[in-house]
């Protein structure tokens, strides 16, 4: 049986391009042998402790289009109702076939939440540091959260998927495309 990698989609003002990325995301995964599944709010918003979390996260500041954070955060509680595969949206298969899955959590490209596995309760052990992270700084996001109690509480395995040609899982991030939008246009699969 075919593993399943799921993504999370939740349109965001300014970001037109994201429909576009997220039938590119589907291809490149289904040709490479795994099932895919968007999440959307709906799956988020049936997490247990979705209101109270998501008041907090609403309030944290943030350099970057609030509602992309929102949806940032949103991505853990569906994930924490399921476990499993998280990968972006924006993160193309260029030839990574299933594997076993890791015993665990994994976030698999350095420091980044873009490919991530883990059972509903390692999700949930996010989100719950997620919420209870209370540093002041001009920017708390999720992947910043993750970023400073890594060391600390989450396995990191950094293997063939970061961003040289001949990789086979390719981020297309925002930042990293900055001067290529929209950014369909300049991937292919």
């Amino acid at each position: 049986m075919n593993p399943v990698v799921n993504t999370y989609y939740e349109h965001i003002d300014g970001f037109d391009d994201d429909v576009n990325l997220l039938g590119l995301w589907k291809v490149s995964w289904e040709n490479n042998g795994w099932k895919t599944r968007v999440l959307t709010f709906d799956d988020a918003k049936r997490h247990k402790n979705y209101n109270k979390y998501a008041d907090r996260f609403s309030t944290l500041p943030t350099i970057n289009n609030k509602q992309y954070e929102i949806a940032r955060f949103n991505r853990w509680f569906a994930m924490a109702c399921i476990g499993g595969y998280m990968s972006d949206y924006d993160v193309i298969n260029h030839g990574l076939r299933p594997f076993d899955k890791p015993n665990s959590f994994t976030l698999f490209e350095s420091r980044c939440t873009s490919f991530v596995f883990g059972k509903v309760r390692d999700y949930n052990f996010c989100l719950d540091m997620f919420y209870r992270f209370n540093e002041v700084c001009s920017h708390i996001s999720d992947q910043y959260i993750i970023n400073q109690i890594h060391a600390h509480n989450i396995d990191e395995k950094v293997e063939q998927f970061e961003k040289p040609s001949g990789k086979k899982l390719i981020h297309y991030s925002n930042h990293s495309m900055r001067n290529n939008k929209p950014r369909s246009k300049y991937i292919t699969i």
